[in-house]
């Protein structure tokens, strides 16, 4: 699925575009989380967070700018 189709069905609130948004982006989330917290358990709760974050917040996001610059900013401005 393509970008602007995942940035569509999260808007839609659709299921679907949050499987297809974790399946394609949750290893760069996992790379900028990393070297933040480096237990594993506090990487996945902070994905978690991540992916809520996004959920709840994709109308506010550039679609111009794509995923990777607002993953980018949420994934280092997220308290653990």
């Amino acid at each position: 699925m393509r970008e602007e189709e995942i940035i569509r069905r999260l808007r839609k609130q659709d299921a679907e575009g949050l499987k297809a948004f974790t399946l394609h982006y949750s290893p760069l989330m996992r790379y900028i989380i990393a070297p933040i917290l480096p237990d594993p358990r506090e990487q996945e709760e902070c994905l978690a967070d991540l992916h809520l974050h996004i959920w709840d917040r994709i109308h506010l996001f550039d679609p111009n700018k794509g995923f990777y610059h607002a993953q980018q900013y949420v994934a280092g401005n997220l308290d653990p």
